[in-house]
């Protein structure tokens, strides 16, 4: 088999520095730290390649001491087979851009694995935790303490950085307790952004110069289109391995582990009696772009992008047993069935028949609504839209970045050497954040605060649903322009957002909701996203109704006691949707502050010139009023916006309250 080619170290320092401006710009819109913003999107992540389940923020931090050891965890979650699973984040300040990513080494890695063990420790011990009086930490304590508490408790260590870690996984153990370390670092992140891996897999250097096949299905041309064939156990290890996320992007089923009892049976079984395995297991379905047979068809000489769609527990399974230090097994003799599938990544509706292969082979368990979202034509075609489509806002013409799989722009970036200026970074929509605006637009903010892998499947499932139940439909271009024009919207409203603090981003798709309730049939979405500009009548009244909104969203329902809680209930929508118009307190002579949009002209027309302490001026003023600071910033945001006027630059201020 042909090994995997690295990435390049420039490659890899562009995607790192595009990662990190991302990350930067969601936690300034969310109002969050980098760390919660790392975890939100490694959780994303995680979430679509049925590694975890979604991790709840709690920032449990404790520093060790000569009588207190170091606890840590960022983040925490429980998943369907009771696992305790445990997020820390690893980051280093101050890193020059060019010696990007930062390389850590064993010891600081394993140091908060460490930390992370010791708080379940803590937890499995009855010791409290400082913050307990806080609901999130008391859930969390609640949750680790009766899990820690049964005879065989399983914990998941999930260490995130965007840091480089190149050595094996430290050993962690901690007696009673199935401890599984992960390290999701920057080659992690960038792996999983790759939308079709095009690797080749060369068997010729197997015995018998390839994989015994039969093919059992031609299409007109007389080219196979199924294969059945016997894989080497070993092998089917080796790619689990060497592309562990690629290989099984496809899959719908998570991996169990052997906690569950066909796992443990399975693995009992390759260990003691590989010989029989290819008669006692069902075997696996892949799908693959494309494969070269020898010259008489009976062996797999080479094939390109290898997708398992059902499978993944065995081919986990078998890796387990072959990597287990304590036990490890070479699996010789050991085969497994394969039905491979060719699908040529051209063909009319490659999509649907991998999904429908996928749920037929997996049809005995459920499956979750977003299990195959990233690869359904709706997904397909918004991206292929967001390619294709330019806007131009202000004289300045740029697009607008479909994110069909996460770290997909940073991933661009760096992969083409594209210049951020054609995508702005500002101009990124990710699948998840789509479906919340559309959903708040919708008049549905509190399914759009449930985070966003939650509400991306109850926004499929609704889509399906309105489809009569049958593959979701293509997007159109008007879809994709609302959805722009929704972006604009909510990115206008950064700075009344901001200025009331937590709560960010329920606020941003309540107010989404509210204006689609009381101005909808006023609010033109096919104009703002072809100018990128909103109208004075908007403008001033999301300043109005965004600390109304907040308001009451913190307060509504009343039944439920902590107020993070209060925006996922429809109950808070329903009381936010009573804020009328005509209860706005206008301000004086009904006049606005300054939004994004005065700023982001000015910066256009600022282009142009040759002062360069004007320009930063009045990009810094931009950021004063995107992350609520123009009252406390008023004099100086007035002085910079008179030099611009003095300079050239031309603004009706009569609708500015200056």
């Amino acid at each position: 088999m042909t090994a995997i080619p690295t990435d390049s170290p420039g490659n890899l320092n562009e995607y790192t520095r595009g990662l990190l401006d991302s990350l930067e710009r969601q936690a300034d819109q969310d109002g969050y730290s980098i760390e919660r913003a790392l975890v939100q999107s490694c959780s994303e992540s995680l979430q679509e390649l049925s590694q975890a389940p979604e991790l709840l923020w709690v920032d449990v931090r404790v520093a060790g001491s000569r009588t207190q050891p170091g606890l840590l965890a960022h983040a925490w979650a429980v998943d369907e087979l009771d696992r305790l699973h445990l997020a820390g984040v690893l980051t280093r300040d101050g890193v020059p851009d060019q010696n990007l990513p930062y390389v850590f080494s064993k010891k600081e890695v394993d140091d908060v694995l460490q930390r992370m063990l010791n708080l379940a420790s803590h937890l499995r011990d009855g010791k409290t935790l400082t913050d307990e009086t806080h609901p999130d930490v008391a859930e969390f304590a609640r949750q680790g303490r009766r899990i820690l508490d049964d005879d065989s408790p399983e914990i998941v260590l999930h260490l995130i950085t965007p840091g480089h870690y190149r050595s094996t996984l430290p050993r962690v153990s901690l007696p009673g307790l199935i401890v599984t370390p992960r390290v999701h670092d920057i080659a992690w992140f960038w792996k999983i952004t790759r939308d079709e891996p095009s690797e080749q897999l060369d068997f010729r250097q197997l015995p018998g110069g390839g994989l015994p096949c039969l093919v059992a299905s031609q299409d007109v041309d007389g080219e196979p289109n199924v294969l059945l064939t016997v894989m080497p156990g070993t092998l089917l290890a080796e790619l689990y391995d060497a592309r562990r996320d690629e290989l099984l992007r496809r899959n719908v089923r998570i991996y169990l582990r052997q906690t569950r009892k066909v796992n443990r049976e399975m693995a009992l079984s390759a260990r003691t009696d590989p010989r029989r395995f290819v008669a006692l297991n069902n075997g696996i379905s892949a799908v693959a772009a494309s494969v070269s047979l020898s010259a008489d068809g009976s062996r797999i000489e080479t094939m390109n992008d290898l997708q398992i769609v059902n499978g993944g527990q065995t081919t986990a399974t078998l890796h387990e047993v072959w990597s287990d230090r304590r036990q490890p097994s070479d699996l010789a003799g050991l085969s497994v069935q394969a039905k491979i599938t060719i699908i040529p990544p051209d063909t009319d509706a490659s999509d649907e028949l991998a999904q429908s292969i996928a749920l037929a082979a997996n049809s005995q368990n459920k499956i979750t609504a977003s299990d195959l979202l990233s690869g359904d034509p709706h997904e397909r075609s918004l991206q292929r839209i967001s390619r294709e489509r330019r806007y131009v806002s202000q004289g300045v013409e740029t697009g607008w970045f479909y994110e069909r799989i996460r770290g997909q722009y940073a991933g661009m970036l760096a992969a083409e050497d594209r210049d951020a200026k054609s995508y702005p970074a500002d101009q990124v929509i990710t699948k998840t954040y789509g479906a919340q605006l559309a959903m708040a637009w919708d008049r549905e903010p509190y399914l759009s605060s449930l985070g966003g892998e939650k509400a991306l499947g109850v926004y499929k499932k609704e889509l399906k649903r309105k489809s009569g139940n049958r593959a979701l439909p293509e997007a159109s271009e008007q879809d994709f322009d609302h959805l722009v024009a929704l972006a604009i919207i909510r990115r206008e409203a950064d700075g009344p957002i901001a200025a009331e603090g937590t709560l960010k981003p329920p606020l941003g798709f309540y107010l989404l909701a509210w204006l689609a309730e009381h101005l909808g049939d006023e609010i033109d979405l096919n104009q703002i996203a072809r100018t990128g500009v909103l109208p004075e009548r908007l403008l001033g009244v999301i300043q109005q109704v965004t600390p109304l909104i907040s308001r009451v969203m913190r307060s509504e329902p009343a039944s439920v006691p902590h107020e993070g809680e209060r925006p996922k209930r429809s109950d808070c929508w329903k009381e936010v949707s009573k804020i009328t118009l005509e209860g706005l307190a206008q301000n004086v002579h009904g006049r606005r502050d300054f939004t994004r949009q005065d700023w982001q002209a000015a910066l256009v027309w600022a282009q142009g010139k040759r002062n360069k302490v004007l320009r930063e001026k009045i990009m810094r003023a931009r950021k004063i009023v995107q992350t609520g600071q123009s009252s406390q910033k008023r004099e100086f945001l007035v002085s910079v916006m008179q030099e611009a006027i003095d300079g050239g630059f031309k603004i009706d201020l009569s609708k500015v309250a200056v």
